[in-house]
């Protein structure tokens, strides 16, 4: 009967051996599929960023206009007068221009 006692415990701390391995495998598995979920996230929202860059915007063809005086950036055309300097910032470079005429907004 000490036979049974004893191998009572062994036989309790293999289960609980058993038990723990399987819970383990089974949060390395959760924990595998949480961290790819938010590397898609974190990829798609570097794309997303990426995408709404101003230095991708000026890729696209757009420019940024600044008074060559403050460098305030224009954002009417009200805020320059005629033969009033200004820069435009593109892609790759600025240029110099000055205002020889203004147009009435659509």
């Amino acid at each position: 009967t000490n036979r049974f006692i004893a191998a009572a415990p062994q036989q309790r701390i293999a289960s609980q051996k058993a038990i723990l391995n399987e819970k383990k495998i089974r949060l390395t598995n959760l924990i595998q599929r949480v961290l790819e979920s938010r590397q898609f996230q974190l990829r798609r929202f570097a794309g997303l960023l990426d995408a709404l860059s101003p230095l991708k915007v000026l890729d696209r063809g757009y420019s940024v206009v600044r008074e060559s005086d403050t460098g305030q950036v224009v954002k009417d055309a009200q805020e320059l007068k005629i033969g009033q300097n200004f820069q435009i910032q593109l892609a790759r470079g600025k240029i110099g221009a000055q205002v020889t005429e203004k147009f009435p907004n659509p």
